[in-house]
């Protein structure tokens, strides 16, 4: 027992009344929740790993990213729990997960967010790179998709054309469909 709980919250969808799969739970006094953080974060509960963060109240904090890093190539052996041992030595870590498939299998990457910046900086620059379970990590500064400068690929798979196709044939016909069809 970690102790006296004030109040529960399970979020619910407002119609069908399914479990939106996460919850507020109040407690008493601070420090339950500094035992429970402790004691229960990633433990399994009905065969998945449960989450315990403090609740942030500014949006802004969580949306900006700060403190967020993006680890990939992890080994499928290492757990929620282990990598947050492994970075936990630069600095409270607000939360980390590593993103599995619908069966629950490590799809190899994963996030650490940090309380601060500073923390986060030191553990990108003496993990990216960094050895662990025999896989060489990456680490990264976790930048929105909006954010990120993905190449920009400007070629195409042509498949069943016909066997008298020429290059010149075919570069005609996409120029003039360019001209033709591109608004």
């Amino acid at each position: 027992m970690i102790g006296s709980v004030h109040n529960i919250h399970l979020f619910r969808q407002p119609f069908s009344h399914k479990s939106l799969c996460y919850a507020f739970i109040h407690f008493y006094f601070p420090h339950y929740v500094v035992v429970a953080l402790n004691s229960l974060n990633h433990i399994e509960l009905r065969g998945k790993p449960i989450r315990l963060m403090w609740v942030q109240r500014d949006p802004v904090l969580r949306k900006v990213g700060i403190g967020n890093l993006f680890v990939k190539n992890l080994d499928s052996s290492v757990n929620d729990a282990e990598l947050q041992e492994v970075f936990g030595v630069f600095g409270v870590i607000s939360s980390c997960k590593i993103a599995r498939d619908g069966d629950g299998v490590s799809k190899g990457f994963g996030f650490v967010q940090f309380c601060s910046e500073d923390s986060a900086s030191c553990a990108l620059s003496v993990f990216n790179g960094f050895v662990l379970h025999g896989k060489s990590l990456t680490v990264a500064k976790f930048l929105k998709k909006s954010e990120r400068n993905e190449p920009q690929f400007t070629n195409v798979y042509v498949k069943n054309l016909d066997k008298d196709f020429t290059e010149s044939s075919l570069r005609e016909n996409f120029q003039n469909m360019e001209r033709s069809q591109v608004p």
